[in-house]
């Protein structure tokens, strides 16, 4: 997904690539480390951090970490291990190199191509392999779990590139043993495909899970989505009408047995379907083998028959390979150079645990903002925490009740986090974070991925609200968590606080507190390349480059840090002479690497040119990489009469989406 991702700690793993972000969850490629140089690959799915609070979902995602251990077959992925990091819930799982069903279709719809029929058998019937066994699985006791999937789509199903087929995502699944019950008449799936009964709000079967294998099969054989509409309603009334186009019906070359394999599949009765996964297999197995068949007569080179399962297996695979080449190349190079940087971290928080320190648990304040009197006493008691953890310097001024949270850093982490709740209920914020959009209209906001030891300006507004603003900073691996009630305007305001400085970091013996102005007896000029940007002397700010400090003392040396919005901190020591007088300091600050972000398009029925400030991209659906920044989108289809302009913030490592309708 990300072609600068930074690999990152994540509690036992390392997490090197970014798959996949979802409304749900976060997809990540990671390493594991064991004894004896022992790697293992595999994939963390990570719960979004609002989510984490949401105790019917937690509920929902343990539920599919317990039932997906209990699946171990080839056509399924395999789930190692679930456990919370953090305030991250997280499932970690067999990593398969290929791509969803999804993708497979959305690149050959970008070549106008359709998948061969036998491609599209074979996922099929690879996938009723999988889905029989969830479905007859039982405990140790021989008692049926009676698991139905309800979420089969193309993109849970994975490709990969060895051919292999697997079914993944049992998230909403439905088993006796969930703790986690769906309510009668509540509709969980994606609605485009869903069966009749659970459109209607009805208990589900094995038959339901079939009905799902019948539409992806349509649509593998004919390049068309089956039930897509404007609308979710429209949707699901298709779907409880049991009229369908056969395959035949918008391919003319689909034969009439694959129609009246997918059509049985799809019928509006659950009991007029294949009796359950295995039999529909049996009915695609068969296909497969008249397939083959009419692929040697076509050739005149006719082959062995003893395995068709392999030998379409791999025909898959050269499929896969020629269909994805320079994406196979590209997550290969990616995963390569994120693998070294991943063994560095490893390195490192080996490093660190050979020294023993006791756990820092996280500390956490809860309190109205102090008067005036109290404020140097209670900001120095709540912001410095023990054991090096993170200083987190909240500028205070109306009341206001916040939460700090300061967590001792893993060894391994090499980014911040900050967590915001909002308030009052119904505002309407947007949230900036150095000035790029990070959230609008959600009281609830979780931003990660930050630079460490710099700071950051955070700025909320809202209609009928005063604007908020502060400045937050911490060091990597943690996290700051900041309640917000916001001002409505016109409200009178309470004597603000003064400003504080915050009390500065315990420095080397060596290093002194930088003294009173009154003491002059030495002076140090400072620079920067590039120039302005911010100079703390032991901790405290002294003014912006180029600027001369005189309240330096002869003999001592100073901890020196240089700060520029862009560029990474750089921290020196500077050592006066005895002899005292004005010595010159440098700092030079090196860029920090900024991630694009991503543009999604689409347009609802159709499609449409976009248009990107004036220049003409690609057409619909389109994925586009930009810099950070505001845009002006267009997408136009003249015969559909539709032309539209829209704005958009692209944000660092973050997709933003754009739907249009015709």
């Amino acid at each position: 997904m990300s072609t600068n991702f930074e690999p990152t700690g994540f509690g036992r793993y390392v997490l090197v690539d970014k798959i996949a972000v979802g409304g749900m969850a976060e997809v990540f490629k990671a390493k594991s480390f064991s004894e004896g140089g022992f790697e293992k690959l595999l994939v963390i799915k990570r719960i979004l951090q609002h989510l984490s609070e949401n105790d019917d979902f937690v509920e929902m995602f343990i539920d599919e970490a317990k039932i997906s251990v209990e699946l171990q077959h080839p056509n399924i992925v395999q789930i190692f291990d679930f456990g919370k990091t953090g305030e991250n819930w997280y499932i970690a799982m067999e990593l398969v190199e290929g791509k969803d069903a999804k993708g497979i279709l959305r690149r050959l719809a970008r070549q106008r191509k359709l998948m061969p029929p036998k491609f599209a058998l074979f996922i099929a019937h690879q996938t009723c392999k999988g889905l029989q066994y969830a479905h007859s699985k039982a405990d140790l006791r021989g008692k049926p779990l009676h698991i139905i999937h309800r979420d089969i789509s193309p993109s849970n199903l994975i490709v990969g590139y060895n051919g292999q087929v697997k079914v993944a995502d049992f998230g909403i699944a439905k088993a006796e043993k969930s703790t986690y019950n769906t309510k009668d008449g509540v509709l969980k799936g994606k609605f485009e495909y869903m069966s009749p009964e659970q459109a209607r709000g009805e208990s589900v079967t094995p038959q339901s899970d079939v009905f799902a294998c019948g539409i992806i099969l349509h649509e593998m054989l004919t390049g068309r989505r089956l039930f897509k509409s404007d609308s979710d309603i429209k949707t699901l009334e298709t779907i409880k009408s049991g009229k369908y186009p056969r395959p035949s019906d918008v391919n003319p070359r689909i034969s009439g047995t694959l129609d009246d394999i997918v059509m049985k599949a799809l019928a509006l009765d659950p009991t007029d379907r294949f009796a359950d996964a295995r039999a529909m297999r049996k009915a695609l197995g068969s296909a497969i083998l008249q397939e083959l068949a009419n692929e040697d007569n076509a050739s005149g080179e006719p082959k062995q028959m003893h395995d068709p399962a392999a030998r379409v297996q791999d025909d898959l695979r050269q499929f896969m390979e020629a269909l994805f080449a320079n994406d196979i190349t590209a997550e290969r190079d990616r995963l390569q150079a994120a693998s070294s940087r991943a063994a560095e971290l490893k390195q490192d928080a080996s490093e660190a645990d050979t020294v023993t320190v006791a756990p820092v648990p996280s500390v956490t304040v809860v309190q109205p903002a102090p008067s005036a009197s109290r404020l140097p006493l209670l900001l120095a008691g709540a912001a410095v925490v023990l054991l090096g953890s993170v200083v987190v310097v909240l500028a205070l001024r109306e009341p206001e009740t916040r939460i700090i949270e300061v967590q001792a850093a893993s060894a391994l982490s090499t980014t911040v986090s900050v967590q915001l709740v909002i308030g009052p209920e119904g505002a309407e914020p947007t949230v900036f974070i150095d000035e790029a959009v990070i959230a609008d209209g959600t009281l609830r906001v979780y931003a990660e991925s930050l630079s460490p030891d710099v700071d950051h300006n955070l700025r909320i507004e809202a209609p009928g609200f005063e604007t908020y603003t502060d400045t937050l900073q911490a060091a990597a691996g943690e996290k700051v968590r900041l309640k917000v009630q916001l001002r409505e305007v016109g409200t009178p305001k309470e004597t603000e606080a003064p400003s504080v400085v915050p009390p500065a970091p315990s420095v080397d013996p060596t290093e002194a507190t930088a003294p009173s102005p009154a003491a002059v007896d030495a002076a140090i000029a400072f620079a920067s390349a590039p120039s302005g940007a911010e100079v703390l002397v032991n901790g405290q700010s002294i003014g912006r480059t180029p600027t001369t400090w005189n309240g330096a003392k002869a003999g001592v040396a100073y901890k020196v840090q240089y700060r520029k919005a862009g560029y990474r901190v750089t921290t020196a020591k500077v050592q006066v002479p005895t002899e005292g007088g004005t010595i010159s300091a440098k700092g030079r600050l090196k860029a920090e690497k900024v991630d694009p972000g991503e543009l999604f398009v689409n347009v609802k029925g159709g499609w449409g040119e976009v248009w990107i400030d004036g220049t003409r991209v690609d057409t619909t659906p389109l994925k586009h990489q930009l810099p950070a920044g505001t845009y002006t989108v267009k997408v136009v289809n003249a015969e559909a009469g539709l032309e539209e302009t829209r704005k958009v913030t692209i944000v660092p490592g973050k997709t933003q989406k754009l739907m249009f309708s015709l």
